[in-house]
């Protein structure tokens, strides 16, 4: 997020120089059609800047709740991520049921329980 917010910086300090040099520009000519042209390249320039203002100020919101976010999530420890890491896994298309013989929702143990209930439900529709 911090490259996201000096690119922005950058952003502005690029519309801030548009701007001014368009005004200065503007106030020196005389004609009415040339006037307008650029009164319509202001009215763009400031749009731009304000956009960009909109963008960073929106980055500042955010960059103090997620940088918070990120340093509880590296202090929290979550246990069931690390108990399924530490499990070993049951071999896809395997008949061994899976070490903590803990059933699923089929009522199945392992991946090969699952394989078995998806087979007895039948062949898939086509339409």
């Amino acid at each position: 997020m911090n490259k996201f917010l000096r690119a922005l910086q950058v952003e502005i300090t690029r519309c801030e120089r548009n701007r001014n040099r368009i005004t200065g520009d503007r106030q020196r000519l005389r004609t009415d059609p040339a006037i307008r042209a650029y009164e319509t390249a202001e009215d763009e320039a400031l749009v731009e800047y304000q956009s960009a203002l909109l963008d960073r100020d929106q980055i500042l919101l955010v960059l103090p709740r997620a940088e918070a976010a990120l340093s509880v999530a590296r202090t929290r420890k979550h246990p069931d991520v690390q108990e399924q890491r530490q499990q070993p896994r049951a071999i896809a298309g395997s008949s061994r049921p899976s070490v903590s013989g803990s059933r699923s929702q089929g009522g199945s143990t392992g991946l090969s329980g699952e394989v078995s209930d998806l087979i007895s439900m039948g062949p898939i529709a086509r339409r």
